[in-house]
């Protein structure tokens, strides 16, 4: 018992996987995103130094909270977070965290936030002059990788990521379809 009658052909075209009960998929070893926002790159030592505090569900919204930054397990600067209010894009409930006057270049930063329900901790970062002095070469590299007409060269991009130019010819090609 069938539901396609034999010698039927069937193609699928503009297929779209969708979630539409928007499960969201926790693996084992995910790391919960901590409500301190920061530039996870990096900082420049001479520029300003912003995070963001997302204030978690259940507290006071326009409270000022006590942060420390710190470096490793030393507390080098410290201050209190200023309430800005709804984001626009998101509606989180939202204060700054202003420590522009840290300009000791290092790669073990966190910042952490007195919360009421305990302390949150940022992601560790960097404060650094030559943070973004390799992000031009990165960003050549990605879209060299990504071509598909054309070879990717292993005098560029190493032996593991070389190959052969995907789509070598310009045919316009049709999805296969499956004849029961």
């Amino acid at each position: 018992n069938t539901l396609v009658p034999a010698n039927t052909t069937v193609c699928l075209d503009n297929i779209v996987l969708e979630n539409p009960n928007a499960v969201v998929v926790v693996r084992p070893g995910d790391i919960p995103r901590s409500p301190v926002r920061v530039n996870q790159h990096a900082y420049l030592p001479s520029l300003a130094k912003q995070a963001v505090y997302v204030v978690p569900a259940g507290e006071t919204a326009n409270q000022a909270r006590a942060w420390q930054l710190k470096r490793g397990t030393s507390v080098v600067a410290s201050g209190q977070t200023t309430y800005v209010g709804a984001d626009l894009a998101s509606g989180d409930v939202t204060h700054s965290i202003d420590f522009s006057a840290t300009n000791v270049e290092a790669d073990d930063y966190t910042l952490v936030v007195k919360g009421a329900a305990g302390d949150y901790t940022s992601l560790p970062f960097a404060i650094k002059a030559d943070a973004y002095k390799k992000m031009k070469y990165d960003a050549l590299s990605y879209f060299y990788q990504n071509r598909s007409s054309t070879p990717i060269l292993a005098s560029i991009v190493g032996d593991a990521l070389a190959r052969e130019a995907g789509h070598p010819d310009t045919a316009v090609k049709t999805a296969a379809c499956a004849t029961s």
